[in-house]
């Protein structure tokens, strides 16, 4: 894809790229009832989480119209609700536990967060994430 791009994932295993955020193109399907609630970019691939059943799936591209896809078992307690890009890895985020991937297709084990006063603020039903180009204009 070119810089700057756009990404959407939401319910029934939706996923779908855009170029300017307007114009919504390769739309991906996945199973109903399963539930993408994270997305982040990193490493020049898109990487999106979602809950299934007991599950964890995660999906993966590098050029917003092929998907690879991979799942875990999540115990149906173990649901990443947020992704971030960090230090070359991306870390998966639920109410009490992180964990690590160099891919975005294989996890290592969950971490226990640090115990908290306040819960996680909750799931959300679709995310959305621009990737932009780095200063210098290089990937």
């Amino acid at each position: 894809m070119s810089w700057p791009a756009f990404a959407a994932a939401g319910e029934d295993g939706m996923r779908c790229c855009s170029k300017d955020g307007k114009t919504w193109t390769d739309g991906q399907g996945g199973k109903d009832g399963q539930l993408y609630s994270a997305i982040v970019f990193g490493k020049g691939q898109c990487v999106a989480a979602a809950r299934f059943g007991g599950s964890v799936v995660s999906a993966v591209t590098a050029d917003g119209s092929t998907w690879k896809t991979a799942s875990f078992d999540a115990q149906y307690a173990y649901y990443i609700g947020a992704l971030v890009f960090f230090n070359d890895q991306f870390i998966g985020v639920g109410s009490t536990f992180y964990m690590s991937s160099d891919d975005g297709l294989k996890w290592e084990p969950r971490r226990n967060l640090p115990e908290k006063k306040d819960g996680w603020p909750g799931s959300r039903h679709a995310s959305i994430c621009r990737r932009q180009r780095p200063a210098g204009g290089r990937r």
